[in-house]
C-alpha cells in the first residue's frame, strides 16, 4: 500500500506525458490548415448562425483518412435543437461534411464523414456553418487554440494559438447587437461619447484629494508644503515584531531609512495608541495621519499596525515626487491632519483562479494595488469543475491531474482542455500553486494586510476534484477519499454547463473525509507562514435535487419523508459546521448554501418557506459562525409579500423582511456581492472589442454604476425602492420592513469569472478602473447615499452632489491613481476618446473637418490618425483636417500605453447608429427584414438539418409600421388576415377616443363659461354693494376728526415707557 502511494504521483505523471505527446500526422495537417470564427448574424428570439471557416494553406489536399477530429471550445451549445442533454448526443448532423459530436462541457468536435467528406483542395475553403442559443457580444466569447486530434493526440491550428485574431471582424448591426433590430445597446461611438464628455467638467482638487476618501480632513488654508529628502528618517517608539516588519516595508517603499533614537523633525513617526475617536466606525483600521510644515514631521498613529499600514498608504497617496536640479529625488506632501476609518470591516474581491489559472506574480501585483485603495480580503476561488490549483501535500498528485488540461477524452490522465486551453498540457490553461508559493503569497498579503480568504467548491462544481480524486485512488488503491459513484455516470442529471461530474455527495463518509483534508492542510500553510487562516469559502451553488437523493439512495441511506432535501442538506450543513469548529475558522457561502429550501424556487406557491435560512442557534454548534455572500440584486428589496396575493388568508410574522434581513436574524453576517453592479466580468461599456462577456439580457456595468451604488440602502437599491403597504384585516402591512437598528451588511465583495479570461492583461482590464471605484464605496459613506439611517430627503439636490463627486473621483484618478498603476505596470481600461468632426464649409466634397474631442480621464490626451497621416498626433481642439476616415485613441501621460482605436468616416460619424436608422428605415418601407444568413448562405438552407444548418421559422422578420409589431412568417400572414378587422378596430377606438376628448373639452369649456359668468355677476354685485354703502355711510364731520386726534394724544402720553430691561 505505502509502496504505491509513494509511486502514485509518478504514474499520474507518466501517464500525462503519453497521452499529450504530439503525432506527426496531425501536427502535419494542423500546418496546412488555417482556422477563421465568423458570427454571421444574431436572430430575433436569442439565436445565432456561426461558422467556422477552414482554408487548406498547404500544397496538398486533405482528405479524411487518419482519424482526424476538428476540436473546439464553443461558448452555447452547436446545434442546440439537435442535442440531447439527457444523452449528451445528437440527432445525425453533418456540417461541410463533418459530423458533429459533443465531448464534455464547452468542447465539440467536426470529424469527416467518410462517406461525405469532399477533400479540401490547395487554397480551398470549407465552411462549417451551424447554429447556438444566446448571443456573442465580441471577440472575447470566442476561445482560442482550436485544434486537430486523434485518439490520443492534438496539435492546434497555428492561426488559432492564444490569439483571438482569427475571429473575422464585426462589421454590421447583426453582428454587434443582440437581438437585432431591437437590441437598445449599440456600441459606443465617438461622437455620442463626446456629447457625454463635452458638458463635464472636473474641480480643481484640493489637498487630501484621494481614494479612498477620508472620513476627516483638516487642510491649512497656507497650502504650505513638506519636502521628504533623503535626511529623513523613520522612527517608531513601539518595538513589537509586527511594528518592525511594517517598518521595514515603509522602508523599502519610500528608501528612507529608519532610526533607533527619537528625532524632532525630518521624520516621520509611527506611534501604536489605544485611544480612538467615539465617532469612527472599524476601529480596528482607524489611523490619524499629521502632517506639519513648521515642525518638519509626519505623524501617523493607529490602534492597530492595520491601521499604521492604511495611514501610510494614505501617505503614498498623497506624496507627489519631484525631481531637483540635481536629479535627486524628493517627496512632496501637503501640511494637512486626517482622521480616517473604513464604513465596512470586509472589503473583498473574489478572484477565480480555478477555471483559468494565473502565476504568483500577477497576485503579488493586484496585492500591491489592492492595498494601495485599501481592499482588505481577497477571496481566491481554487477550485471548481474546471480545475484545482493548489498542491495538497496530504493527497500526493492530487493537483497533477486536478490541475492540468490536455487532450485526452476519457480524463484519466488530465482534465479536458475547456475554455481553449492549450491541448498539450502546458501553457494557458493549466498550472498549480506548489505549498511554498502559497505560502510566499501568505507572506506578501501579511505585510500588506490582506485576508487571504481560499475558496473550495464543495457544492454543484466539484468536478476537478472528483477527476482527480478517481485517478488517485487508482494509481494509489487508496479510495477512503473516493466519493465518486462511476455507476451514476451516464445517468446524473447533465448540469447547465453540460457536465454530469462535480455534485458533491451528501451520504458519503468518503466526502466528509476529503472535505476535512482540505481545510485542514490549506490551514496548516496559513500556521506555517504566520498568518492564521480565519475564514474559508466552500461555495455554495445548489445540487439537483434528484442527484442528492439517487446518490443516497445507491448508498442505502434512507431519505426521510417530507421534505427530504432540506434534511439532507441541513445533515451536510451540520457536517461542514464540525469541520469548521475543528479547525477554528469562519465558513463563508453564496446564501444558497444555507438556505433550507432550492433556491428554484420562484414564488411561494412551489416553495411555502423559500429563501427561509437555517437558523444557526438552533442547528449548528455554538462556537461555529458563517458569513453569507449575496449575489442577487433584489436582495436588499424582495421580500415574500411581493410574491403573495393581497388577499392571503395568512400573513407570517417575517414576510415583509429582506431576504440580508431574514439572513442576519437567523445569525449570519451579509456581504453584498450583487452581479448587476460588482460582476466585473461583464464589460465596461458595449463593443464588440471591448474585453469582457455581455450575455442576453445583460447590460455593461461602466465605472460610474459601480461608484454610484448604495450598499446600505435597505428596501431600496440604485434604481428601485420596494416601499408601500397593503391592507390586511383592517391594518396596513408595509410590503418591505426597515429596521434602523438592523446590523446591516459588514462588507461589500467585487468578483470576477476568468472563464475567458486568459492573461494578466484581461484580467487588469477588466478589474480597473471598476475596482477602485468600489474600493471608495467599500471605505467611504457618501453624503449622496441613500441609507436607512440617513435617508435622502432632497433627490435633485442629492443627484447634484453625486455628479459633482463623481467627477471629482475621475480627477484623481486621471492625475493621481492611474499614473501610479503606470508605474506598477499594471494594466487599466482606457476608452477611445469622444470625438466630432464638424463641417469647415457648405460644399459637400469638402473633407475638410475642423476636430474636437475630450478623453475620459483628465491627464490623457485623444490621438487622431487619418487617412492622409502616417502616425498618430495629439489632436488640438478645432483643428481642420483633411479626412475620409479617422481612427481616435486615448494615451496616458507619458505616451506609454494607447487606448484601441475606433475608425469614424467623414460624411457617417456615427456607423452604429446610423447603420441602425436605416435598418428601421428601410423596415418600415418594406416590411420585411433579411438576415444575412438568408442573402449568402440561403442555397445551404437544409430544413431537415440533417446535412446542414436550417433556417429559423422567425427568420426573415416581419415589421408592420402602423401597429409598430414585428412577426415571424407565420405571425405576419396570420396577421394580414385579420389586419383588416383590427384597422377598423383601430379607427373606431380612435374615433371613440376623439369623441371622448371632444366631450371633454366641451365639458371642460362650459364649466370654464360658467365660471366666468359667476365672476361677472359676482363683480357686478360688489360694485352695486359698494355704491349702496357709500351712499349710506355717515360723512365725517371735523368734530370727528378732531375728537379722534385728542383720542389718539390722550393714548400716546399715558402708553408706559420702553425700558433698558425691556428691551
Amino acid at each position: 500500500m505505502e509502496d504505491l502511494q509513494s509511486r502514485g504521483p509518478v504514474l499520474l505523471l507518466l501517464l500525462v506525458t503519453l497521452v499529450c505527446t504530439a503525432s506527426a500526422n496531425v501536427a502535419d495537417l494542423a500546418k496546412r490548415l488555417e482556422a477563421k470564427y465568423e458570427l454571421i448574424n444574431h436572430n430575433p428570439g436569442g439565436t445565432y448562425y456561426a461558422s467556422i471557416i477552414l482554408t487548406n494553406v498547404g500544397n496538398i489536399p486533405i482528405d479524411a483518412t487518419g482519424g482526424w477530429s476538428l476540436n473546439f471550445c464553443h461558448e452555447n451549445i452547436v446545434e442546440f435543437e439537435r442535442f440531447n442533454r439527457s444523452t449528451e448526443e445528437y440527432l445525425p448532423t453533418r456540417r461541410g461534411g463533418f459530423i458533429l459530436s459533443h465531448i464534455s462541457g464547452c468542447l465539440y468536435k467536426f470529424t469527416p464523414d467518410p462517406q461525405g467528406f469532399q477533400a479540401i483542395g490547395p487554397n480551398q475553403t470549407r465552411r462549417i456553418t451551424f447554429l447556438s442559443p444566446f448571443s456573442i457580444s465580441g471577440i472575447f466569447d470566442v476561445y482560442p487554440n482550436i485544434y486537430l486530434a486523434d485518439n490520443t493526440q492534438s496539435a492546434v491550428i497555428s492561426n488559432t494559438r492564444d490569439t483571438r485574431l482569427f475571429v473575422a471582424p464585426f462589421k454590421n448591426i447583426f453582428q454587434y447587437t443582440r437581438h437585432p433590430p431591437t437590441d437598445p445597446i449599440l456600441p459606443v461611438s465617438p461622437i455620442r461619447s463626446y456629447a457625454v464628455l463635452a458638458n463635464q467638467s472636473y474641480p480643481a482638487l484640493q489637498p487630501g484629494d484621494i481614494i479612498p476618501t477620508p472620513l476627516l480632513i483638516r487642510s491649512v488654508p497656507s497650502n504650505r508644503k513638506v519636502f521628504i529628502d533623503s535626511s529623513w528618517m523613520f522612527y517608531s517608539g513601539t518595538n513589537s515584531p509586527q511594528v518592525v516588519e511594517l517598518m521595514s516595508y515603509f522602508q523599502k517603499t519610500l528608501d528612507i531609512p529608519v532610526s533607533t533614537t527619537p528625532k524632532q523633525s525630518d521624520v516621520i513617526a509611527i506611534g501604536i495608541v489605544s485611544d480612538v475617536p467615539s465617532f469612527v466606525e472599524n476601529s480596528d483600521e482607524w489611523y490619524n495621519i499629521t502632517v506639519s510644515a513648521t515642525f518638519k514631521y509626519v505623524n501617523i498613529v493607529a490602534k492597530t499596525t492595520h491601521g499604521l499600514l492604511n495611514g501610510f498608504q494614505t501617505l503614498l497617496n498623497l506624496l507627489e515626487v519631484k525631481v531637483k536640479p540635481d536629479n535627486t529625488r524628493v517627496f512632496e506632501v501637503p501640511e494637512i491632519m486626517i482622521t480616517d476609518s473604513p464604513r465596512f470591516k470586509h472589503r473583498a474581491l473574489l478572484l477565480d483562479v480555478a477555471s483559468n489559472f494565473f502565476p504568483l506574480p500577477t497576485l503579488e501585483k493586484l496585492l500591491r494595488i489592492m492595498a494601495l485603495v485599501k481592499l482588505n480580503k481577497l477571496h481566491l476561488l481554487l477550485a471548481n469543475d474546471y480545475g484545482a490549483r493548489l498542491e495538497i501535500t496530504s493527497i500526493p498528485g492530487f493537483h497533477i491531474i486536478a490541475s492540468k488540461r490536455c487532450h485526452d477524452e476519457t480524463e484519466e490522465s488530465c482534465l479536458s482542455p475547456q475554455f481553449g486551453s492549450d491541448p498539450s498540457g502546458n501553457g494557458v490553461g493549466s498550472g498549480f500553486y506548489t505549498a511554498t508559493e502559497y505560502k510566499m503569497l501568505l507572506s506578501i498579503a501579511k505585510q500588506l494586510h490582506i485576508e487571504i480568504i481560499p475558496t473550495w467548491n464543495f457544492d454543484s462544481n466539484m468536478r476537478a476534484s472528483e477527476i482527480a480524486m478517481r485517478a488517485y485512488s487508482k494509481a494509489t488503491n487508496d479510495n477512503t477519499m473516493n466519493w465518486s459513484l462511476p455507476v451514476l455516470d451516464k445517468t446524473s442529471e447533465v448540469k447547465p454547463n453540460l457536465f454530469r461530474l462535480g455534485k458533491v455527495d451528501p451520504c458519503a463518509v468518503e466526502t466528509e473525509r476529503f472535505i476535512r483534508t482540505i481545510i485542514s492542510t490549506i490551514r496548516s500553510y496559513h500556521t506555517d507562514a504566520g498568518y492564521p487562516l480565519k475564514t474559508f469559502g466552500i461555495g455554495g451553488d445548489d445540487t439537483d435535487i434528484d442527484a442528492w437523493l439517487t446518490k443516497c439512495r445507491v448508498r442505502n441511506k434512507i431519505n426521510r419523508p417530507g421534505n427530504p432535501y432540506v434534511h439532507r442538506k441541513l445533515e451536510f450543513n451540520q457536517m461542514l459546521a464540525k469541520i469548521a469548529v475543528e479547525n477554528d475558522v469562519t465558513l463563508n457561502a453564496y446564501d444558497n448554501q444555507f438556505t433550507a429550501f432550492p433556491t428554484t424556487c420562484f414564488n411561494s406557491t412551489e416553495c411555502t418557506d423559500w429563501f427561509t435560512p437555517y437558523d444557526l442557534k438552533r442547528w449548528m454548534p455554538n462556537t461555529f459562525r458563517a458569513s453569507v455572500t449575496h449575489r442577487e440584486p433584489t436582495v436588499m428589496t424582495l421580500t415574500r409579500l411581493r410574491f403573495k396575493n393581497l388577499n392571503v388568508s395568512e400573513l407570517g410574522p417575517h414576510d415583509a423582511e429582506t431576504k440580508m434581513r431574514m439572513f442576519q436574524r437567523n445569525g449570519y453576517s451579509s456581504i453584498i456581492s450583487l452581479q448587476d453592479v460588482l460582476d466585473f466580468t461583464i464589460k465596461e461599456e458595449p463593443g464588440p472589442y471591448v474585453p469582457g462577456e455581455m450575455p442576453l439580457g445583460r447590460s455593461p456595468i461602466p465605472l460610474q454604476h459601480v461608484y454610484s451604488m448604495w450598499p446600505e440602502a435597505l428596501c431600496c437599491n440604485r434604481y428601485e425602492c420596494n416601499r408601500g403597504a397593503f391592507s390586511y384585516r383592517g391594518r396596513r402591512i408595509p410590503l418591505c420592513v426597515e429596521d434602523v437598528n438592523a446590523p446591516g451588511p459588514i462588507g461589500m465583495q467585487a468578483f470576477l469569472s476568468t472563464r475567458k479570461v486568459r492573461t494578466e492583461s484581461n484580467l487588469f482590464l477588466l478589474l480597473f478602473p471598476r475596482l477602485i471605484a468600489f474600493a471608495e464605496r467599500a471605505w467611504h459613506r457618501a453624503s449622496w447615499e441613500n441609507t436607512i439611517r440617513r435617508p435622502i430627503r432632497n433627490l435633485t439636490a442629492a443627484g447634484i452632489a453625486e455628479v459633482h463627486d463623481f467627477q471629482k473621483f475621475k480627477a484623481i484618478l486621471g492625475t493621481k491613481l492611474l499614473p501610479t498603476m503606470d508605474k506598477y505596470k499594471a494594466i487599466y481600461y482606457m476608452a477611445p476618446p469622444g470625438a466630432i468632426m464638424r463641417n469647415v464649409t457648405t460644399n459637400v466634397n469638402d473633407q475638410n473637418r475642423a476636430v474636437s474631442a475630450h478623453t475620459e480621464f483628465p491627464g490623457f490626451v485623444a490621438q487622431i490618425k487619418t487617412d492622409k497621416m502616417p502616425d498618430f498626433e495629439d489632436i488640438v481642439n478645432n483643428k481642420i483636417y483633411s479626412i475620409q476616415h479617422a481612427e481616435f485613441r486615448t494615451r496616458n501621460a507619458q505616451s506609454t500605453r494607447f487606448s484601441r482605436s475606433e475608425v469614424v468616416l467623414s460624411n457617417f460619424t456615427d456607423k452604429y447608429a446610423r447603420e441602425h436608422m436605416e435598418m428601421m428605415s428601410d423596415l418600415a418601407e418594406t416590411s420585411v427584414l433579411e438576415y444575412p444568413i438568408q442573402t449568402t448562405l440561403r442555397n445551404q438552407d437544409d430544413p431537415s438539418g440533417l446535412v446542414s444548418f436550417a433556417i429559423r421559422p422567425e427568420l426573415p422578420l416581419y415589421f408592420d409600421r402602423e401597429f409598430g409589431r414585428f412577426f415571424n412568417r407565420t405571425g405576419f400572414q396570420a396577421f394580414t388576415r385579420i389586419r383588416p378587422t383590427l384597422v377598423q378596430q383601430a379607427m373606431q377606438n380612435r374615433e371613440q377616443h376623439m369623441r371622448m376628448m371632444e366631450a371633454h373639452r366641451r365639458f371642460r369649456d362650459s364649466k370654464s363659461e360658467d365660471k366666468s359668468k359667476r365672476t361677472e355677476n359676482s363683480t357686478q354685485t360688489n360694485r352695486q354693494l359698494d355704491i349702496k354703502e357709500q351712499t349710506t355711510r355717515p360723512k365725517r364731520t371735523d368734530n370727528s376728526t378732531q375728537t379722534n386726534r385728542q383720542l389718539d394724544i390722550k393714548e400716546q402720553t399715558t402708553r408706559p415707557k420702553r425700558t433698558d430691561n425691556s428691551t
